[in-house]
């Protein structure tokens, strides 16, 4: 598996729907919701090593840059495999 990067972003009003259109074909970009509320956007970024990833982060930012008012950068330090698996964290 790939390094991977949630990101939330805080759009500023009325850009909601735009800046969502703006990510669509986005390379690394492996999943983008509109949120109810703040913030308002949700996007996971996935690449191959780190400074791709990094790099991915950087551009996806420039494109939606003009309507973002925060954004929150949630890297993962370490994959815990598919959300089927039951886990115990006793």
């Amino acid at each position: 598996m790939g390094h991977r990067v949630y990101m939330l972003l805080d759009i500023v009003d009325g850009h909601c729907e735009e800046a969502f259109h703006s990510l669509q074909d986005k390379t690394g970009i492996v999943l983008a919701d509109l949120l109810e509320g703040r913030p308002s956007l949700l996007i996971m970024l996935e690449a191959v090593n780190r400074p791709k990833l990094a790099r991915l982060t950087v551009e996806t930012l420039s494109a939606v840059e003009q309507v973002t008012e925060n954004v929150s950068l949630l890297p993962v330090c370490k994959q815990s495999g598919k959300a089927g698996n039951k886990k115990s964290f006793n």
